[in-house]
């Protein structure tokens, strides 16, 4: 039996924490469980408006904001196209002010200690690896912390863990209604900024160009960039000079910034996806971006993380002591009220985020509005207090419209083909509003990294498909979306890319980068009459990469990966740029190990592969590979499940020869390519002697042994490995010196 309580909250920054701080003080027996140690930065806009601080006053909170040094802003300086204005914030009784910023380091360890204060019993360090189910209902959450499985058990389980949510994973949550980024977004913060005797949030959208600033904590100032998608290939090449030049754009931003310094990280992400997720199901509910995340262009997911807590805190309260399918009944009516409530500003924030400049109406009736003394309705839109549906109207519409059309020097096509377009947009997003369009969950890509580690925050990773040869490839992406010279990385048996995410992340950084799910395995087709050989798989990697425009690669590879990928390189050698080798290679004097003898016996392999079982798969391969934890040896086992997976496994093994793993040696040694191998110790399958061996395919081969480390190096300890290829990768990428996350000077309170 594990620690009963009345609600488990799975994650403890802007939903979590206020949430379960809430449901405590109601006198709810509350567990709030978060993955990270707090202080951990995350990647977030850190900026929350009126109605957001009037929650955290409500909260109990706001004397420890102020603490932070962080000023209470009371105006806006608002520009969309050609209408500028600079005004008060719109207020309502009670508020205390009109925005602040205060970085997620900061905010989210007050959080958190305000719900241990209201008696939440808070777990910070702790992964949930499994929810268990009794008669298809959630009762128990497992939980790994300080090197040991303990499990909760619970009459509600909240999964408020963000856009990657684990709890929304386990419970089989559905995406729908998705929209894809058409900008990215650099952010970082400024010493000596002049903000003004009366500072501003400053949001200005036009030609195409998009900045957003503010005054944040310890004297600060928080600058965002949102450029269009177009402009990447020149921050890639240039980032710190590219921010400076594009937010000095901003002519109130220059100004503050003419005698700042730019000080700590500068944050970026350069991929997201908006969508909603199923809110509720028997036992569980998602709360926070968890369920639902919009393009960030408006800044409102802190908010929007508190409006939803405010809502579902009664519902539960109201029913949590009632049957279990009134406490279900009750969530999905909050789940109803969601998707009604958060619709509007969802699409508002895909129209933001758009690449080009706004509609020509849109200014016209922010302009119409000013001049009538109304654009409190236009502002409030960002503090949720107002409806995209109530502002924008159709009688707006037509108004602005006839006036554009009444004004001498408007292209009055381009004004109705605008117009056209805002019209069947707004029809297609309520068809959606009642038919939803869902993602299959085999298919549905994660947001990348969300939080930022104290080495290096990475870049958002996306999912591209692609059809090769007829079979179906859902690419992992990082970094550029184009180019010519890309890392590649190829997993091996059973794979899948996802293996790679950390590592993608991070490579990203240095330029484009790309993760296939080979044919066989992960969420890739799995047809029969595929050629499962290293042959075969060479070919395709080939026709991909050719597919995807890339002329010059850097392998990263793993397991039967090496073999696929250094076949590839020995017929396009001049394609090879450099190799990372990763307990793999040309395997010289290779001698198959006990589960690829099973594999490669016919009759004895279905056997095997048929009667594989969880429990058997996590003693065996614990066992050999002590450093993995349970939820990594269930991950692997998931992506060996499918019996299509397995079909792929027993071919590949049954058309492969040992002594061939070592052909590509030959046709390589010449090149001497730049090659890093990285080899574990104690690897099960492949020994580590082959590590040194691998210079007869690579000569200058550099060589690292991790010392007690098995197979899966990356995922047993993915800072050290990143620490080796990341700086291996940036020696051999042009223009790479520059990173993302790099690390200046601290900034105060760091």
């Amino acid at each position: 039996m594990g620690k009963e309580f009345d609600v488990v909250v799975v994650g403890g920054r802007c939903a979590g924490s206020p949430l379960a701080t809430l449901l405590a003080r109601a006198g709810l027996s509350v567990s709030l469980v978060e993955q990270a140690m707090f202080p951990r930065d995350t990647l977030s806009t850190h900026i929350f408006e009126a109605a957001a601080l009037a929650f955290l006053k409500r909260l109990g909170v706001l004397s420890a904001l102020r603490a932070t040094g962080a000023p209470i802003v009371n105006h806006v300086d608002l520009r969309q196209e050609g209408f500028q204005a600079r005004v008060p914030q719109p207020q309502q009784p009670g508020d205390v002010g009109g925005a602040m910023s205060v970085r997620r380091l900061l905010l989210d360890p007050i959080l958190a200690e305000a719900a241990r204060t209201a008696g939440a019993e808070v777990w910070m360090g702790a992964k949930v690896t499994a929810l268990l189910q009794d008669r298809g209902r959630v009762t128990v959450v497992r939980v790994a912390r300080n090197g040991s499985e303990q499990t909760l058990e619970a009459r509600l389980v909240v999964g408020a863990d963000g856009r990657n949510s684990t709890v929304a994973r386990l419970a089989g949550s559905r995406k729908y209604n998705l929209t894809a980024n058409e900008r990215f977004c650099y952010w970082s913060f400024f010493e000596g900024a002049d903000p003004g005797a009366e500072p501003a949030v400053i949001f200005h959208r036009w030609s195409g160009n998009f900045v957003i600033a503010m005054p944040a904590d310890s004297g600060l100032y928080q600058v965002l960039a949102l450029p269009e998608l177009s402009e990447l290939p020149r921050f890639r090449q240039s980032l710190e000079e590219s921010y400076l030049e594009y937010v000095r754009r901003c002519d109130p931003v220059a100004h503050a910034l003419a005698d700042a310094r730019r000080v700590g990280k500068l944050f970026g992400v350069l991929r997201w996806e908006g969508f909603f997720r199923e809110a509720t199901g028997p036992g569980w509910v998602l709360a926070g971006d968890a369920g639902h995340f919009k393009d960030p262009s408006p800044g409102q997911g802190i908010q929007d993380a508190f409006r939803q807590v405010e809502f579902l805190e009664p519902a539960i309260l109201g029913a949590i002591g009632r049957s279990p399918s009134e406490l279900d009944e009750a969530l999905a009516g909050w789940a109803r009220w969601r998707d009604d409530d958060a619709g509007g500003h969802y699409w508002l924030a895909a129209d933001l985020g758009k690449a080009g400049p706004a509609p020509a109406v849109l200014p016209e009736i922010a302009q119409r509005l000013y001049e009538r003394g109304q654009l409190d309705a236009f502002l409030d839109l960002f503090n949720h207090r107002s409806a995209p549906s109530k502002v924008l109207t159709p009688s707006r519409l037509a108004g602005a419209t006839a006036r554009l059309l009444a004004r001498g020097g408007c292209d009055r096509r381009a004004v109705l083909g605008e117009v056209g377009v805002l019209v069947a947009e707004d029809a297609r997003r309520k068809r959606l509003a009642r038919h939803p369009h869902y993602v299959a969950l085999e298919t549905s890509a994660d947001a990348g990294p969300t939080e930022v580690d104290g080495d290096d925050a990475g870049v958002s990773v996306s999912t591209v498909e692609v059809s090769v040869r007829g079979v179906r490839c859902p690419v992992l992406t990082a970094g550029p979306p184009d180019g010519a010279e890309a890392v590649v990385f190829v997993h091996g048996n059973p794979g899948p890319a996802d293996d790679w995410r950390d590592l993608l992340s991070r490579a990203g950084e240095l330029g484009r980068a790309i993760a296939p799910d080979m044919p066989g395995y992960g969420r890739a087709g799995k047809p029969k009459d595929f050629c499962y050989s290293v042959d075969g798989y060479a070919e395709y990697l080939a026709a991909l990469l050719d597919q995807l425009g890339i002329t010059r690669a850097h392998i990263v590879a793993h397991d039967f990966g090496g073999p696929w990928a250094l076949a590839w390189a020995a017929r396009h050698p001049d394609a090879l740029a450099s190799a990372t080798l990763i307990n793999t290679g040309a395997l010289i004097g290779y001698q198959w190990h006990h589960y690829a003898r099973i594999w490669r016996t016919p009759v004895a392999g279905e056997i095997f592969q048929a009667t594989a079982s969880r429990p058997g798969f996590r003693m065996l391969l614990g066992r050999e590979n002590p450093r993995l934890t349970r939820d990594q040896i269930d991950r692997i086992y998931d992506a060996s499940r499918p019996w299509a997976t397995k079909r792929a496994v027993l071919k590949l093994y049954r058309a492969t020869q040992a002594a061939a793993l070592a052909a590509p040696a030959a046709a390589l040694r010449p090149l001497d390519r730049p090659a890093l191998v990285i080899w574990g110790t104690k690897d099960a399958y492949l020994p580590s002697k082959q590590a040194e061996r691998q210079r007869q395919a690579f000569p200058s081969a550099h060589v690292e042994l991790l010392d007690g480390h098995g197979h899966w190096v990356m995922l047993e300890d993915p800072r050290r490995v990143a620490s080796l290829v990341i700086p291996f990768l940036r020696r051999q990428l042009p223009g790479a010196a520059t990173t993302t996350g790099s690390p200046a000077s601290p900034p105060p309170g760091s």
